[in-house]
């Protein structure tokens, strides 16, 4: 049996072809060396954002187990940001 997101991955109908013709984007931001298109304030405008554990970069003890006032310096975050097109 194939899960439904595997099948989101390989259905190109659900995927997002034209950026361009998007009123609203999610897109998750990490410290990664490629460019977003959330980084392009003169294009879309962040509605909303929430921080999001990048498990890459945090060490496996530090995300498994929540200490208090330690687990968040300890790990490292990216941000999920909703953004919405600038009307021109």
């Amino acid at each position: 049996m194939i899960f439904p997101y595997i099948q989101f991955l390989f259905n190109p109908r659900l995927q997002l072809r034209d950026v361009d013709a998007s009123t609203f984007l999610t897109e998750l931001q990490l410290n990664r060396t490629y460019p977003s298109c959330g980084s392009d304030l003169s294009t879309w405008k962040v509605v909303a954002e929430i921080p999001f554990l990048d498990r890459a970069l945090s060490l496996p003890l530090c995300r498994s187990f929540f200490i208090p006032h330690s687990w968040q310096h300890k790990n490292v975050f990216g941000m999920y940001k909703l953004l919405r097109r600038i009307p021109k």
